[in-house]
């Protein structure tokens, strides 16, 4: 199942991300559209992880095209239950620039929250018209409106319980049961920014 993350503006459909969630494993994936996010090259692991008295360490990452060595449009995946990546399609699992362990099911039953990502488009105006899916049969564009591509778009996606929130979405804002977890989607408009990819991770 696949979630294209888009916004309507007076003049086109833009493509901004996706969020893929694949029924054979329940994983959860998160990646922005175009090419345009390139991040520099880091390493960052996590391997350790409590029930109880929790850290939570935020990673934030800017596109740098310009970096010497660089990953093109890597993606933020949640291997359920419990393993976090984030890494190129094509990237081995053991060159992930990040990876970590959390156990999301267990956390959600002591917590209404997961607080995960927090990404911001590029300039609308420099992102490509959405074109079709291929290939793609159980899609759906999930879309607010921009009233000038002079804009970003900031998205917001957290776990929660399976059920939460169930009816009470609007035209910014979605719930998405998904087997033993909820995923919360939000967008909105905003200022013109840099792509950026930011997540928590909870240790």
């Amino acid at each position: 199942m696949l979630k294209s993350l888009c916004c309507d503006t007076p003049n086109r459909r833009i493509r901004l991300g996706w969020l893929s969630f694949q029924p054979k494993n329940g994983d959860i994936s998160f990646g922005l559209c175009d090419n345009t996010y390139v991040s520099p090259v880091f390493e960052a692991a996590i391997g350790v992880w409590s029930a109880y008295n929790r850290v939570r360490t935020r990673f934030e990452v800017v596109s740098d095209p310009s970096a010497a060595e660089r990953v093109v449009n890597p993606h933020l995946t949640w291997h359920a239950p419990n393993y976090f990546h984030f890494k190129r399609h094509d990237q081995q699992r053991e060159d992930a620039s990040f990876w970590g362990i959390a156990d999301i099911p267990i956390m959600i039953q002591r917590q209404f929250e997961v607080k995960w990502i927090r990404a911001v488009s590029g300039p609308l105006s420099a992102l490509k018209t959405a074109g079709p899916l291929r290939g793609r049969f159980n899609s759906e564009d999930l879309t607010i409106w921009v009233p000038t591509e002079n804009l970003s778009v900031q998205i917001t996606v957290d776990f929660i319980r399976p059920n939460a929130g169930v009816g009470f979405g609007h035209s910014s804002l979605w719930y998405i049961p998904w087997q033993n977890v909820g995923i919360r989607l939000a967008m909105s408009y905003t200022f013109p920014h840099i792509a950026t990819l930011a997540w928590a991770h909870y240790h």
